[in-house]
């Protein structure tokens, strides 16, 4: 493989099987607009971090995620490990950068970035990497439990945990025929029956316009109920809801973003509105912005956190289901870079 050709990384099982499908039409659309490049294909869940770091190391500089938001998250995920054994050992700087072709059915980070979903025009995913123009996007750390211990990935666009954990593990079994909105929103109401409210209680460092901050040993804490909260770098997830509009993946800051509600019944009136960002203001919407947080349960006076809620206030990274609380998150500014 050549360094000077971009690395094509297919997860075939995208979009229900259609980015396998459809790969005779990928490859030469992609080498119309780019020249020839390089192509693997995923063989399981991870394998895409796997090559992206190893092209990464290798000195690959343009690395083309194909697939859902979980492959572009896996791809963004590889380059991010590859720079932090660079930097850990003092090996070459890697210059890699990512170009998303989705081919699945959320596309989230990509609406945030003003990325069409479509193959070929200009303001779409082969238009913005043909362009060369490059954005340097934050990226969180999170570090999470799961049943096997302790865990750390990179995340880009919002990790959530509560009813959307719950929701991206449902959508990894159903058939998405109806189509994406639709998909999600009959799984998140089957999801909801499901869904256990949470005492939440979270530690922050608060997001500052002047670069001000406080030690660690000063944090704010605060407790709240949630159904579900999200802590967004992006403005979108499944697939379009608009869940933080305010959001800039390349501010400096997390956008956090509460849901509560006295039943679950108010909960689903005020989840609806997430499409259209109508939920914001609403009673039960919190939000506040930060750079670093802790966010665990809070345990009641008999030391659980009530009946149920620990295995079903679960995470959503990026779209994947990976663990659950405790959760510890830092923002790293500036660390990847991405075509756009």
């Amino acid at each position: 493989m050549s360094d000077a050709r971009p690395l094509l990384i297919v997860n075939p099982n995208a979009g229900g099987g259609a980015s396998g499908r459809t790969l005779g039409a990928l490859v030469p659309a992609v080498e119309r607009a780019l020249g020839p490049v390089d192509l693997v294909q995923t063989e399981r869940p991870g394998h895409a971090i796997e090559i992206a770091q190893a092209a990464a190391k290798e000195g690959r500089a343009r690395l083309l995620a194909a697939g859902g938001d979980g492959t572009v998250h896996e791809v963004a995920n590889g380059i991010l490990l590859a720079e932090q054994a660079a930097l850990a050992t003092g090996g070459d700087v890697v210059d890699a950068t990512l170009g998303i072709i989705g081919r699945g059915t959320g596309g989230d980070l990509a609406r945030t970035l003003g990325i069409r979903h479509e193959l070929e025009g200009m303001n779409g995913y082969l238009g913005a990497i043909s362009r060369g123009r490059v954005r340097a996007i934050d990226v969180g750390r999170a570090r999470y439990d799961d049943d096997d211990g302790s865990h750390e990935r990179f995340f880009v666009n919002i990790l959530s945990a509560g009813l959307s954990g719950l929701v991206v593990r449902r959508m990894a079994k159903v058939n998405r025929a109806l189509g994406p909105a639709v998909t999600y929103f009959n799984t998140s109401v089957r999801a909801l029956l499901e869904a256990r409210r949470a005492h939440l209680r979270v530690h922050y460092t608060p997001w500052s316009s002047g670069g001000n901050s406080v030690t660690d040993e000063a944090l704010p804490e605060r407790t709240f109920d949630s159904y579900m909260v999200a802590i967004c770098n992006g403005r979108y997830f499944g697939a379009g809801m608009h869940v933080a509009p305010m959001a800039d993946p390349a501010d400096g800051r997390f956008d956090v973003v509460s849901i509560d509600a006295t039943s679950k019944l108010a909960f689903f009136n005020n989840a609806r509105r997430i499409w259209s960002a109508g939920h914001m203001g609403r009673p039960g919407v919190t939000h506040f912005a930060c750079r670093h947080l802790r966010l665990e349960l809070a345990l009641d006076e008999q030391g659980t956190a009530g009946r149920g809620v620990r295995e079903r206030f679960v995470n959503d990274i990026d779209g994947e289901p990976l663990g659950g609380l405790p959760l510890e998150i830092l923002l790293i500014p500036q660390a990847l870079r991405i075509f756009c």
